[in-house]
């Protein structure tokens, strides 16, 4: 692969993750994915699991195991959201500010 090669998958590279980031940005305006995702599964979600790792039932029932695992879900996908816009910030840099292809 030349450098103009590697450069235009660079570039390709570099618009799907604008597109990507742009339609996350999308998502997160919505007020259904803010009220089901944003709100209702990654706040209120986790402090009612949060609260039932205290709780003596559960704790005797020997499930503190699936509501971490079930915590430990919700951190992947907000980590995975925000991997979506660092990726996203990152892309939009090398747009403005292009590599040159002359040698």
């Amino acid at each position: 692969m030349n450098k103009h090669d590697v450069l235009l998958s660079v570039e390709n590279d570099t618009e799907e993750k604008i597109k990507m980031v742009e339609a996350l940005e999308r998502l997160e305006k919505n007020k259904d994915f803010q009220k089901v995702i944003l709100d209702g599964y990654m706040r209120d979600e986790v402090l009612r699991a949060n609260s039932l790792l205290a709780n003596h039932t559960i704790k005797a029932q020997g499930k503190r195991t699936d509501i971490i695992e079930m915590l430990v879900a919700v951190s992947t996908f907000g980590e995975y959201l925000e991997t979506i816009r660092a990726l996203g910030a990152s892309a939009r840099y090398q747009k403005a500010n292009p590599v040159s292809t002359e040698e």
